[in-house]
């Protein structure tokens, strides 16, 4: 692993911010926390002395904008992303953000343009799900599906039992297992039970691959009844994976002709996801990107990935909000 000096300018240091990137980035050798600005100065202050960053800057323009910065890192609030982003990439700034892209779809695409015409530097959006379900099968699902082995997929089923519904960070798994959205429809219930408010939605998509998928999130589904995970249906077998699996077991198939679903054996290269309780240490990965090195896993998504959660997330308004219809997604 290179040592070359990597400086970052944190915007924004919230509760998970602290707990996880922050200190995961401070992790890799050669890395340097020159500058922050959080919420208020004190915050900054208080932040600076926990996490050792060399000084505390008037405002987070002046962070994006300091010749020693390298990369920025925003943890603001989503309201935020946009300015700062646009502000950082501007600068001339690799920049490392926290999910969502930014609060919609159109402040999204202005991103993925002003990304796409500085393409020497580095920009992705950390993934919604660090330590949650699918972040680390993402690459033995992506070589299960390579491979061929379950044939082409026909349709697939996505269920989550979740307190809230997140549609978009879910469907940031199948857009990337699967590929192209090109129509959603989407209905949602809510009531007030015993006190409760619950809620249940289902979202139709059809692919670009011609394959359907159902997105089905409730919070009706009593505790002992839940079984979140993923179902993706072939023409030769199927493939589950399970969001809450007991031990290292969570990838199965299904071939066509059994009757019960044989766990995937865990190739010696990915074997270091089971193991690590960071499942996948995308911070690591992305400082050696900006070095040189290969690409992150793409479970720390492009921008145009950000971008089409956020159109996903439109989408599905739209299409519930009239009680269920037919919504295109864009085409890019």
């Amino acid at each position: 692993m290179s040592t070359q000096p990597v400086r970052i300018g944190i915007v924004g240091a919230g509760r998970f911010s602290r707990a996880r990137v922050i200190p995961e980035l401070k992790k890799v050798p050669g890395v340097e926390l020159v500058a922050i600005a959080n919420s208020s100065r004190e915050s900054s202050e208080r932040v600076a002395a926990e996490l050792g960053v060399k000084r505390v800057a008037a405002d987070w323009a002046e962070v994006v904008s300091s010749p020693d910065v390298d990369l920025v890192y925003n943890g603001t609030q989503a309201p935020q992303h946009r300015d700062v982003l646009m502000a950082a990439l501007e600068a001339n700034k690799h920049v490392l953000t926290l999910n969502p892209l930014s609060m919609t779809a159109a402040e999204g695409r202005e991103l993925v343009a002003a990304a796409n015409a500085r393409p020497h530097l580095k920009a992705r959006d950390y993934l919604a799900f660090p330590h949650g379900p699918y972040t680390r099968e993402d690459a033995l699902v992506l070589q299960i599906l390579a491979s061929g082995e379950i044939g082409t997929v026909r349709q697939a089923t996505f269920a989550w039992y979740t307190p809230f519904l997140a549609a978009g960070s879910y469907f940031e798994v199948l857009n990337r297992w699967l590929g192209t959205h090109k129509r959603i429809l989407a209905v949602r219930k809510q009531d007030e039970v015993d006190g409760k408010r619950l809620s249940a939605a289902t979202v139709i998509a059809e692919l670009a691959s011609g394959a359907l998928v159902t997105y089905a999130h409730s919070t009706y589904v009593t505790e002992g009844a839940r079984t979140p995970r993923v179902e993706i249906h072939g023409d030769a077998g199927t493939l589950i994976v399970h969001a809450q699996p007991t031990g290292r077991d969570s990838v199965f198939i299904v071939k066509n002709g059994s009757k019960s679903p044989e766990p995937v054996s865990i190739p010696q290269r990915l074997a270091a996801f089971w193991d690590d309780p960071r499942f996948v240490p995308v911070e690591a990965q992305f400082v050696e990107w900006l070095r040189g090195g290969p690409e992150p896993s793409p479970v720390l998504l492009k921008f145009e990935e950000g971008m089409r959660n956020l159109e996903f997330a439109e989408a599905f308004v739209a299409s519930s909000r009239q009680g269920g219809v037919w919504v295109d997604m864009p085409v890019h």
